[in-house]
């Protein structure tokens, strides 16, 4: 179905909000927001995570949604429409949406000064060079105990990402050798950190 499509079916409410995520994942990243100030999410596609966080985190929190939301054939983006609506469905905390690439985000983060971050869910470009930028770029601006959680960084019966994946491959040959970061839980294709 085309994304426009999808709009009009979602509008009519025909069409529900979608997610690469699986339940377990989401159960796991909803636990580890709550009561968070500082979140971020890269690739908020519809939002559906991303308006979960909004309600969990702090009420005086800030969430960066970081997601370039290229435009469609009609010159503009359907899925964003999507995840406005569902990130506003709450008005707890401050959004902040940054339409770029997850590695330029973080220097747009980084100017607005507002200290370091307290949860970080990359789930954006999960090819090597990407992910690797990610997490070159947002890494430093974590707080000591941060949380980072990262997408299809392992391989799961539950989800797409095989042993080739350039996120994979980046987590077990990097981040997992990280010595800022210590393992807490790996479910599904998700694996969580946190920097110590």
């Amino acid at each position: 179905m085309s994304a426009l499509g999808h709009l009009v079916l979602w509008t009519l409410g025909f069409s529900s909000t979608s997610s690469a995520t699986t339940l377990n994942e989401r159960n796991a990243l909803y636990e580890h927001v709550k009561g968070k100030r500082r979140v971020v999410e890269i690739g908020v596609w519809q939002g559906l995570n991303t308006g979960e966080f909004r309600k969990l985190m702090a009420s005086d929190g800030i969430l960066y949604a970081v997601d370039p939301f290229p435009p469609g054939r009609l010159g503009f983006s359907s899925i964003k429409v999507i995840a406005r609506s569902n990130v506003n469905k709450s008005k707890h905390g401050k959004v902040v949406w940054l339409e770029c690439l997850g590695s330029e985000a973080a220097a747009l983060c980084k100017a607005r000064d507002e200290g370091p971050l307290d949860f970080i869910f990359i789930d954006g470009d999960h090819s090597y060079e990407g992910i690797k930028g990610d997490w070159d770029a947002w890494t430093p601006l974590m707080a000591t105990g941060g949380i980072v959680a990262l997408h299809d960084s392992a391989v799961s019966e539950n989800t797409s990402a095989t042993h080739e994946t350039g996120s994979v491959v980046f987590t077990e040959n990097i981040i997992k050798k990280d010595a800022r970061f210590r393992l807490l839980r790996q479910i599904d294709s998700l694996t969580i950190l946190k920097r110590v």
